[in-house]
């Protein structure tokens, strides 16, 4: 299994603009085999910021993922979108 989690700081007065993109990918991405969970959060406490979590079920999963037509979309709508940081992980987990 593959856990990605992070945080996104967004522009407060772009968040908008940011869920315009972030809605479609996430229903897309969620409908993906392989993807156990998608979800974008906002942080209640930090103005701006979005939390990320996903769940994959392995490494070609999500390649295929970071390869769709509704990342390409996604990443291409996110570029007017300004950020003033991110920290986003990587994590390999095994099941117990």
């Amino acid at each position: 299994m593959i856990i990605i989690a992070g945080t996104i700081d967004l522009d407060p007065d772009a968040l908008d603009t940011a869920w315009a993109a972030i809605v479609p990918m996430m229903a897309a991405s969620r409908a993906e085999a392989g993807c156990h969970e998608y979800v974008f959060s906002l942080d209640h406490e930090t103005p701006g910021r979005l939390r990320l979590y996903e769940l994959w079920e392995d490494e070609p999963a999500l390649e295929a993922h970071q390869q769709s037509a509704h990342m390409a979309t996604y990443r291409a709508a996110m570029e007017s979108v300004p950020t003033t940081g991110r920290d986003i992980r990587l994590f390999h987990a095994t099941a117990k």
